[in-house]
């Protein structure tokens, strides 16, 4: 491969800039390309929704990142990029690592943050990633012998993006949300699929956080808000983030079953360009929907969007979550267990730690080519900012105060 074929590039997605970085033998496109991010929504009446919670990180005040919930009296679950952090390169599978229990807490029970009191907190013993994650999308690039570039799929970004954390108290005075199953979440599928029009879309699922309310991202909310949105057909979805990309970077095909898609139900304002959406803050959060029996259940995991401007609420770039139904069976397999191990990582981090072994020219960890890349900077992933900014602002009051 040329030294051309590694330069950093940008392309134009869905109305969207992704930045993708070309590396030698392979390029990817990751999840500090991708806004995970509630816009327009309304306050969720005190004591409803008490499974809610969101995840604290020790080093920045113990100030809320990401959202969660409670699924059973030990466990909650949320979004693997938000335990999963880089130190580095976003494209750099060795700079990732996977928070400590010691770093990081839960407070659940409570819809008001300005209210939390100690009885809130909860300490974690593990986290546990999904063995599958992976923050960034990585496509091989090879050539066959009459010289022809072929360019292959390896995994689209933020793939598997779950994470399972266990407190060491039991839970007390809340009450698990329920989760879609696999036949719960294909019959949910098909039925909201059926409601979709793009002319009237549907108000038809949910989705609640404490995150940005403003469609810039910067104006965090300290009470429990929920929007009802659209369903998102995958096929539409597909259609939405790739197509006239040559290989897939997000869905990979219309008929992914790992992902859900939604889009703003309504405007902000007549006349405007803004809907209402899940924004920073809200990852790792819970998108709910009706099963068969009316219930509502949890259907998806905040996940993340294109980024673009707006950073949320645009009504035409969807955003995504992680699909429960199809990791309803690996959840199930925790509860009740008290893992061995503390933390269990990815299977790319674990990979990353391999020896490179030259001369490898197979698409795998150990593939020389597939590491290596020029560390041509980028831009960076809500979380970071999120991260970033309540930095920032800690500083600013330790400053001032």
């Amino acid at each position: 491969m040329g030294k051309g074929d590694s330069a950093f590039i940008r392309k134009a997605i869905s109305g969207s800039l992704l930045s993708m970085c070309c590396l030698v033998g392979a390029f990817s496109i990751h999840a500090s390309e991708i806004t995970p991010y509630v816009v327009g929504g309304t306050d969720v009446p005190v004591g409803e929704q008490n499974w809610m919670a969101t995840i604290r990180v020790s080093e920045l005040n113990d100030m809320p990142i990401c959202g969660a919930t409670v699924i059973n009296e030990n466990w909650v679950l949320t979004a693997a990029h938000c335990v999963v952090m880089s130190s580095g390169s976003a494209i750099d599978a060795g700079s990732y690592s996977v928070l400590e229990p010691s770093r990081i807490s839960i407070v659940a029970g409570i819809n008001d943050l300005t209210q939390t009191n100690i009885e809130h907190f909860y300490s974690v013993s593990h986290v546990i990633v999904h063995p599958n994650y992976t923050p960034f999308s990585l496509h091989d690039i090879h050539y066959e012998s009459d010289g022809t570039k072929v360019t292959e799929l390896v995994h689209t970004a933020l793939d598997d993006d779950l994470a399972l954390l266990r407190v060491n108290r039991i839970f007390s005075d809340i009450t698990p949300i329920k989760l879609a199953n696999a036949l719960s979440a294909d019959e949910i599928d098909a039925r909201l699929n059926e409601q979709w029009q793009e002319h009237s879309r549907p108000n038809n699922i949910k989705v609640s956080g404490w995150g940005a309310t403003n469609s810039e991202g910067t104006e965090q909310s300290n009470v429990l808000k929920e929007t009802t949105l659209s369903f998102l057909p995958m096929y539409e979805c597909y259609e939405r983030l790739e197509n006239g990309n040559d290989t897939p970077f997000i869905i990979d095909t219309p008929f992914n079953k790992t992902k859900v898609c939604t889009l703003p139900s309504e405007l902000l304002e007549v006349g405007g360009s803004v809907g209402n959406d899940s924004c920073k803050g809200d990852s790792g959060g819970p998108l709910r929907a009706q099963n068969s029996n009316n219930t509502w259940v949890q259907h998806g995991i905040v996940s993340g969007s294109p980024v673009g401007t707006p950073v949320c609420g645009s009504i035409n770039r969807p955003t995504f979550y992680t699909r429960v139904g199809t990791y309803f069976d690996w959840i199930q397999s925790y509860m009740g267990t008290v893992p061995n191990y503390s933390i269990q990582e990815p299977n790319f981090i674990k990979d990353s730690r391999k020896q490179c072994l030259n001369g490898v020219d197979s698409i795998s960890p150990n593939n020389c080519n597939l590491i290596e890349h020029e560390d041509n900077g980028g831009t960076s992933s809500w979380l970071s900012l999120l991260l970033l900014s309540l930095v920032t602002a800690f500083r600013r009051h330790a400053k001032y105060s």
